[in-house]
């Protein structure tokens, strides 16, 4: 082997040497541990690919290495595999300050990035404690967390692409810098997959802007039940700081007998660590109602840190807890469970009891803002008595997190340490699913095996787990000898209620032969077995009201409705999350959230909306995708029937999991093709208390784009920024203070916060179009806004039954967007047949995310003509075009991606692990 490898690399690149193997032999659980056959520093993809390559030839396992301060045993081999070490790729490879995106190697530190791009304005913002030490490529491994990602999320939220050596050596790319991409999002899919589908040799992450204000706090309790009840009344009252952290007692001895000391009452029960970012307008109300909350609890002390350095020194403390535990003992054994936030107290409860009767020393320090537990066992690892109780108590602890409704892993991993409590989580019918699609990407199970599955059984099968199911029927997809279904394949009426078409339905899906409306998850399975059976198509759907949307289909097809799935299943107000049915209507979910000031930060389009099933598989980019996101990290769960009538399911109720693959993330924007859905959980966020519209009317396009690029730079992050031409701007006519002549570009933009924020911001974009000369502009109310909100939602979401319109949705970078839209002026110019409006076309261009929605006439001849145009000049661009729409006469003629996806093999290997008869369009 090591004479092998030599041909591949310098020799002094190649670790051979025993002792200097050790060093790779574990990361930062040393409980599990194996030294490596060989270690090979890698500076290049192209040496990635050579080593990688000959593992795939030689069958040797290979293990993708960073920093290795990882607390899962990610990284630790197996015996007789090869460590491919990353650290030396580390090179800073382009910082794209106008898109906000930066490109780096995996090798490079957290911190590092973020001190590159700081003389920018800009940061990245997972920001995990060991941030000065890890790596980014061991971030997206472990889709790792931070104390600062409660408000700006985790890994995945910032990771837009990735270049992934595959383990047969051939590099892919996927995602990349635009707001949309083709297909199937196996970016999102790949983060967190622990190196078990490949070596991440590039990463392309969305920079955050660095806040204008930052306040810090610390509220000093007694006992611990204060200081949880105190996170969970802070985020019941609707306010998101970017951190809230606890310390208890043992930690904050730790911590102030040592060098990182932060000034921490020594005799305090719990610590808890508060910090707002963002604008200095509206925070004096958000400290002044978080001090009423911190006062209710009965502190023994509320500071507020007075500058920069305090607050680093309050930082100090908790970004060293780990380190510092060292004083206890020998050794520390990090425990990663989560549970909902309005559980922290009762669960740390059981810990603490736990502890207590295994006799074991725990100290905890945690995101309690997430409800991420960090239990701490410390223990002398010389002790093999000592360590057997260590581990047990650890097991009971993360059942006591899965018992109160939590998971096992927030932000840590599975890794060798977590996979055999795997079970504790996911049924045989999952575990199953999660395997088929580690083999689509590697079938010779050589990258990283040992990891994140559980152990094989006596038997040779894996994982002794009892399916949920509860028969062997709902594991494999196949019937059962007294299955009735099993007789029933030349009966075309499954035992489920039918219901009639809608109208798009009837137009767009004339062929269909039934449309099948199941109650339960099993009904739904007996239909997709007898239409594997009968070699039909099925096609989930809702209630139709975006058939317009679906793929063409063949004759005989079978719909499936949600419908009947319309219950609110899980409502947790105070935990800010929800699990609903399926077929629940949007519009009945926005008015049952706003009774409780909550929303999902997804417009709907006036006179329109669709169902719960629909928003997921569609994932369609609202008015305020610019400073909410997509819809993916709002997906915390989703459960459905795959192919062979098979239930899935992925995710949970929690606002961090990071257990096996995240399946709930592929569902997003999948478009039917995983499977039905029956269910989806979300993360909700407070509606805002204000609103504030502007509108400017200008003449040119130069003048339109001047103003939004300004808007745009003077980092006041409007919720929307849009440039509006032809019809579109109509969605801006009626609203008070506009102009009676539509003038020919309409640039609109929405500020969300409470009052004084909201206010600040207005009066702050009204002195920018102030300054620009020509600009009609009007300044207006919540109604107002929340009007333009849903018509914009409208310019791409078409009510259902209208066949009016085609729509095109292009992707491009946002500071090639006043160029780009210059060149959808010109498509549609080349296909106007001089009629002006009677071949109407409208653009909505969004300033924030690149993103232009191009409507056109359904009754224009040149329509056909105009979706080819978009579609190469996209491609021009390496941008990205989608259909969203298109009337039933054209439909056939168009793929939904217009654009084809090149990685389209992978794609469907992924798909034939959900689908493998291929029953779904």
């Amino acid at each position: 082997m090591h004479e092998e490898l030599a041909r591949l690399l310098p020799p002094d690149r190649i670790v051979t040497d025993p002792v200097e193997r050790t060093v790779y032999e574990c990361d930062g659980l040393p409980m599990h541990s194996q030294p490596p056959a060989a270690v090979v520093l890698c500076r290049t993809r192209e040496e990635v690919i050579r080593v990688v390559r000959w593992c795939a030839r030689s069958g040797v396992p290979f293990v993708p290495r960073g920093a290795g301060t990882g607390l899962s045993g990610g990284c630790t081999p197996t015996e007789g595999a090869v460590v491919l070490d990353t650290n030396r790729m580390n090179r800073i490879l382009g910082i794209d300050v106008e898109n906000r995106t930066a490109i780096v190697e995996p090798g490079v530190v957290n911190v590092h990035l973020s001190a590159a791009t700081e003389p920018h304005g800009f940061h990245y913002a997972p920001d995990p404690s060991s941030q000065t030490a890890c790596t980014l490529g061991g971030n997206v491994a472990e889709n790792a967390g931070g104390p600062h990602c409660l408000k700006h999320g985790v890994t995945s939220d910032h990771v837009l692409g990735l270049e992934v050596v595959l383990p047969d050596g051939e590099p892919v790319r996927l995602g990349g810098p635009l707001a949309e991409n083709p297909g199937l999002d196996l970016t999102a899919f790949l983060v967190g997959s622990e190196g078990t589908l490949g070596v991440v040799t590039e990463i392309t992450v969305r920079l955050t802007p660095n806040p204008r204000a930052v306040r810090t706090y610390l509220a000093i309790f007694d006992r611990m039940g204060p200081a949880c009840r105190t996170v969970s009344g802070i985020i019941g009252a609707g306010i998101v700081p970017v951190a809230l952290e606890i310390l208890d007692q043992r930690t904050i001895r730790a911590i102030e007998a040592s060098v990182n000391a932060a000034g921490y009452p020594g005799d305090a029960g719990a610590a808890l660590l508060i910090e707002l970012d963002g604008f200095e307008a509206g925070m004096d109300e958000e400290e002044a109602a978080i001090t009423r909350i911190v006062e209710a609890n009965a502190p023994l002390e509320f500071r507020t840190a007075r500058d920069g350095r305090q607050r680093d020194l309050l930082w100090k403390g908790r970004k060293s807890a780990f380190g510092t535990m060292g004083r206890v003992n020998t050794d520390l054994y990090v425990l990663d469970g989560v549970v909902p936030r309005t559980r922290l107290e009762e669960t740390l409860g059981r810990v603490y009891e736990i502890a207590e009767r295994h006799g074991v020393v725990v100290s905890n320090v945690f995101h309690a803002g997430d409800g991420n537990l960090h239990p701490n066992i410390s223990y002398d690892g010389r002790d093999a008595e000592e360590r057997e109780r260590v581990l047990a108590a650890g097991r009971e602890m993360l059942e006591a997190c899965v018992a109160l409704g939590g998971t096992i892993s927030g932000e840590h991993g599975i890794g060798s340490e977590k996979r055999s409590f795997m079970p504790l989580v996911l049924d045989e019918c999952d575990l199953d699913l999660q395997r088929a699609l580690r083999d689509a990407f590697d079938p010779q199970g050589i990258a990283n095996p040992g990891k994140v599955f559980p152990e094989p059984r006596s038997d040779g099968a894996e994982g002794a787990v009892p399916s949920a199911a509860g028969d062997e029927r709902a594991a494999t997809g196949e019937p059962g000898e007294d299955d009735p279904a099993a007789d029933r394949a030349a009966d075309p009426s499954p035992p489920a209620a039918r219901r009639d078409p809608s109208p798009q339905e009837r137009v767009f899906l004339a062929d269909v032969a039934a449309i099948f409306a199941p109650e339960t998850g099993e009904e739904a399975g007996e239909i997709i077995r007898q239409a594997e059976a009968e070699a039909r198509t099925v096609v989930p759907a809702g209630f139709g009201a975006h058939s317009g949307a679906i793929d063409p289909v063949g004759p005989g097809a079978w719909i499936l409705s949600a419908a009947a799935f319309d219950d609110v299943i899980d409502y947790e107000p105070e935990d800010f999350t929800i699990g609903v049915g399926a077929g629940v209507p949007l519009v009945e979910l926005k008015e049952l959230l706003a009774k409780n000031h909550q929303e999902l930060p997804f417009d709907l389009p006036e006179g329109g909306g669709g169902t719960v099933g629909g928003l997921v598989a569609r994932a369609p980019s609202g008015p305020r995708r610019g400073r909410h996101g997509a819809l993916s990290p709002f997906v915390l769960g989703i459960e459905g029937v795959r192919g062979g009538g098979t239930p899935f399911r992925s995710g949970g109720m929690l606002v961090k999991n990071v257990v096996g693959y995240q399946i709930a993330k592929l569902a997003v924007g999948s478009h039917g093709r995983l499977g039905f859905f029956t269910r989806a959980n979300f993360k909700l966020r407070p509606i805002p208390a204000r609103r504030r519209l502007g509108l400017a009317g200008v003449e040119t396009a130069d003048e339109a784009w001047r103003l939004a690029r300004k808007l745009r730079a003077s980092g006041l992050e409007p919720a929307t920024l849009a440039v509006l031409e032809g019809d579109a701007r109509r969605v801006a006519a009626g609203l008070p203070g506009n102009a009676p002549h539509l003038p020919e570009f309409v640039v609109a933009w929405v500020f969300e916060g409470n009052a004084p924020r909201a206010t600040w911001l207005a009066d702050a974009a009204g002195r920018i179009t102030a300054e620009a000369p020509g600009v009609h502009a009007a300044d207006l109310e919540d109604g107002e806004a929340q009007a333009l909100l849903g018509r914009l939602a409208a310019l791409a979401e078409p009510v259902a039954g209208s066949f009016e319109r085609g729509i095109v949705r292009l992707s491009f970078r946002p500071g090639g967007l006043p160029d780009a839209a210059q060149a959808v002026r010109d498509a549609l110019a080349a296909g106007d047949d001089g009629s002006g409006e009677e071949d109407g076309w409208g653009v909505w261009s969004d300033a924030a995310t690149g993103l232009v929605t191009v409507g056109r006439s359904a009754t224009s001849p040149v329509l056909g003509e105009t979706v080819g145009r978009l579609r190469d000049l996209a491609a021009a661009r390496s941008g990205a075009a989608r259909l969203l729409h298109l009337p039933p006469t054209l439909r056939s003629a168009w793929p939904r991606d217009l654009i084809p996806d090149a990685r389209a093999e992978l794609a469907r290997r992924v798909l034939e692990s959900f689908d493998p008869r291929g029953v779904f369009p």
